[in-house]
């Protein structure tokens, strides 16, 4: 099954309106506070089990550094580059050439523990759909919270 962006966005939006529904369709109501602990707990729930799924917070963390570390060096490889109209070496005689480092192989990120003994080809899907599952409690419980300090 391909679980697209396209596709993963429409759930979330989906899935966000139902628990919307849900969580202040109950507001004032006498199943208000165990509706808000229900939450509560299938939040953490999802979030403990999309760790678990993913291997853990670690190789999470990094592949983020890794990523920031390349989006970094692109960005200072292209701030270096001069504009092609604003030349500033047009009347110089020599150019002063810089030194650039050896580049270094990356060494490959360590496998990722898999505690739930989850085939690999089916952990990708499992992690897109634990996200698209528990994003709409935290911004449900973001919404409330912001509700909750501006007018009350």
């Amino acid at each position: 099954m391909s679980f697209t962006k396209k596709k993963r966005l429409l759930y979330l939006v989906l899935w966000m309106a139902v628990l919307s529904l849900i969580y202040w369709g109950l507001g004032n109501t006498s199943l208000a506070m165990p509706t808000v602990f229900s939450f509560g707990v299938l939040c953490f729930l999802l979030s403990v089990l999309y760790v678990l799924v993913g291997g853990g917070i670690r190789p999470i963390l990094e592949e983020d550094r890794r990523r920031e570390e390349k989006v970094h060096q692109k960005y200072l490889k292209d701030k270096g580059v001069l504009h092609p109209v604003k030349r500033r070496d047009k009347y110089r005689r020599f150019r002063v050439k810089t030194e650039e480092e050896p580049k270094k192989e990356d060494a490959p990120l360590p496998p990722r523990p898999n505690p739930l003994k989850i085939p690999e080809e089916k952990r990708v899907l499992f992690s897109q759909l634990l996200l698209v599952l528990v994003i709409p409690f935290y911004l449900i419980f973001f919404i409330d919270w912001l509700i909750v300090t501006i007018f009350f």
